[in-house]
């Protein structure tokens, strides 16, 4: 009869202790038991596509980065042997010089892209053709009596050739007077140093008008540049282009003939 009675209050502890851990389980979850889940969940496909968590973590990131392929073309694109045209936006590849009020400016801007700019100079690889713009600009920045004339000028080195890309330009605004509303240009290459002269100049048509080149008057022309020769340059240092200077006259009563000089521009080439 003990013996029964002992059988009986150990089914009965077991079963309230039974009870009593399901219910703990129920509460507060498995601690082990999401861990196993999540496991098993990152590797089981996706029902509808069968693709893993990876692969569409991936598709994800290419609908947040919207023209991905466009992307990636362009990269491939950027890295080909191909090469194109420079423009205006991105042929920063330039060296200037300039007086200190833009009485006189010369921009010479590389449109060969094996050209680089260190420390002032343009440098080139030898034996390969090269080409530049350069663009020249007079401008009356303070003067409010006008200039009567300007003569602009300069030089390029005897391994280039030059000619202009457009017209003398167009002064802007107009002279009054009657005076020429462009300015004059020559492009002479001298017999005896070999050397490109450019002379760009404007004369008004009557010495006592204060306006016929007046203040915020300016005008620009525009030079393709290039080596002489396709095997272009021997290693060395050139001078690409120098002499250059401004002479030019106000219209005051006591008129004043001024002269500026520009520093040289210089090619040094190496291997690149």
């Amino acid at each position: 009869m003990r013996k029964r009675l002992l059988i009986v209050w150990m089914a009965w502890v077991f079963l309230i202790s039974f009870v009593l851990l399901s219910h703990t389980l129920q509460v507060f979850g498995h601690p082990f038991g999401g861990a196993v889940l999540s496991a098993v969940s990152s590797e089981r496909p996706d029902p509808p596509t069968g693709r893993t968590q990876a692969e569409t973590m991936s598709q994800q990131s290419d609908r947040l980065m919207p023209g991905a392929d466009e992307f990636h073309m362009q990269a491939v694109k950027a890295g080909s042997s191909e090469t194109s045209p420079r423009t205006e936006t991105d042929s920063m590849v330039s060296v200037e010089r300039k007086v200190r009020d833009a009485q006189l400016t010369i921009q010479a801007t590389a449109l060969s892209e094996n050209i680089i700019v260190e420390g002032d100079e343009f440098c080139v690889p030898p034996g390969e053709a090269v080409a530049w713009e350069v663009e020249l600009s007079v401008y009356n920045m303070r003067a409010s009596t006008g200039w009567r004339y300007w003569d602009a000028c300069l030089e390029f080195g005897p391994e280039l050739s030059v000619e202009a890309v457009d017209g003398p330009g167009a002064i802007d605004p107009v002279p009054q007077g009657g005076s020429p509303s462009e300015p004059t240009l020559t492009i002479r290459r001298d017999e005896n140093t070999r050397k490109t002269k450019v002379v760009w100049s404007w004369h008004s048509l009557e010495d006592n008008i204060s306006s016929d080149f007046p203040k915020r008057a300016k005008v620009a022309i525009r030079l393709r540049v290039r080596s002489s020769q396709e095997s272009g340059y021997r290693p060395g240092s050139y001078v690409f282009c120098d002499n250059a200077a401004i002479t030019y006259m106000t219209g005051a009563k006591r008129p004043k003939e001024t002269t500026y000089e520009l520093a040289p521009i210089v090619v040094n080439v190496t291997s690149l």
